[in-house]
């Protein structure tokens, strides 16, 4: 007669080869971080700007923004550090952020899991994701933006002063100002509840970091507010605009990953309703979604611009009755992203149009039906870090003041 339950040592065997398993996976992604940590400060050409922007302010004494209203607090925080101690120290504090976002959202999700496994599960999709870990281990604004908002969200949960859920929310902000909109609604609409003056102060408080931390590029660019934009792929018009909206996400969650989270999504949906939580779940948080998607529908630019999206996707969905049934799902998406740092299957090939000049710019131009696998992104990046680095030296050149514009134009 067959035993109906399994024997402990099989149980405590299969624990263990899980945990080796975990362990080894951890040690692959952590060699992987490691060669770009060790190769530089990153591939993206920001990163320089900011760079630049640090070399102006200490050698002439001026602030210009790295671009259009800049990022201040990156900006300073990236150049005070590779100052001090060169890319080593600025990619060591990119690690630590990434640490907060990620301990802010596993808290996050166990307050509304009451499961430690189930919440790190959550932890661990986006931990693993390949653009946070490059994010995690380069200097940019994006980890600082993030890290700050996931964990000034964390800390007004855990019942703080609201003044210092909003200068940590602001502080957000100053890492990318794309985080504004989102701190009002973690501030306005996000638990626990609390009275009309408690929430007009924390604004208030809010809004004046935000103003005193953006007023040297407002005074930089002649007092126009028309600093406050963005760089919007708009050769293409609004086909180009959709093109890039609808595909680019594939950079983030891989095109199997795009699937599986479509799946998760329409699961959780289903099953909200049907357990009596209503499908939206807490609906401040599609409010967070829905400001998240039209940002990147109005500039699909970097992949990085959606990691918002993902935290606070993966925080929607931790409902106990909505993790019950898609926890399978939710593996085999996390086994994909891991996958995506090794190797990346592509549906579509691109065809870009080539400028021949030192920073050369890729722009697609066709794209056509056509299956294939490169480098995954965490392997292939440190040779891109390399390839990208004179032009990237020539944009900080300029920035920081040491040419003209002519120069960097070729003339």
């Amino acid at each position: 007669m067959n035993d109906p339950y399994p024997a402990p040592h099989s149980v405590s065997s299969a624990r263990q080869l899980t945990r080796w398993f975990v362990a080894f996976v951890v040690l692959a992604e952590c060699v992987l971080v490691a060669r770009i940590v060790t190769t530089g400060f990153g591939a993206d050409n920001d990163t320089y700007l900011m760079l630049g922007t640090w070399d102006r302010l200490i050698h002439h004494g001026t602030y210009s923004p790295s671009r259009f209203q800049g990022s201040p607090l990156a900006e300073l925080s990236i150049g005070a550090l590779s100052e001090v101690g060169g890319h080593w120290l600025s990619a060591a504090m990119s690690i630590a952020l990434a640490a907060l976002a990620v301990l802010s959202l596993f808290d996050l999700a166990k307050r509304r899991l009451g499961s430690r496994s189930d919440a790190a599960l959550l932890a661990a999709i986006l931990a693993l994701t390949p653009v946070f870990l490059v994010a995690a281990s380069t200097s940019h604004d994006y980890i600082y933006g993030l890290a700050l908002f996931l964990a000034g969200w964390n800390v007004q949960e855990r019942g703080h002063d609201q003044r210092l859920v909003a200068v940590i929310l602001a502080m957000a902000t100053l890492g990318r100002f794309s985080y504004v909109p989102l701190g009002a609604v973690v501030l306005l609409a996000g638990p626990p509840p609390r009275g009309r003056r408690e929430r007009a102060t924390s604004t208030a408080v809010y809004a004046l970091v935000i103003a005193v931390g953006y007023l040297p590029a407002f005074l930089s660019a002649d007092r126009s507010f028309n600093i406050f934009t963005a760089d919007r792929p708009t050769g293409q018009g609004l086909v180009g605009l959709i093109g890039r909206a609808v595909v680019k996400p594939t950079l983030l969650f891989g095109v199997l990953g795009m699937a599986l989270l479509a799946v998760v999504i329409v699961a959780a949906l289903v099953r909200g309703r049907a357990a009596g939580s209503g499908m939206s779940g807490e609906r401040w948080l599609l409010v967070m979604i829905a400001i998240s998607v039209a940002m990147w529908v109005w500039i699909p630019v970097e992949a990085s611009y959606l990691l918002p999206t993902l935290a606070i996707v993966l925080v929607w969905l931790a409902r106990v009755e909505v993790v019950q049934v898609v926890r399978p799902v939710l593996v085999v998406w996390l086994v994909t992203l891991v996958s995506l740092a090794w190797i990346e299957p592509h549906v579509f090939r691109f065809t870009y149009a080539q400028f021949d000049e030192t920073c050369a710019i890729d722009e697609a131009t066709d794209y056509s039906f056509s299956p294939h696998v490169t480098r995954g992104q965490l392997l292939s990046y440190p040779s891109l870090m390399v390839d990208n680095l004179p032009c990237n030296e020539l944009r900080r050149a300029g920035q920081g003041g040491a040419l003209t514009p002519q120069s960097l134009q070729g003339g």
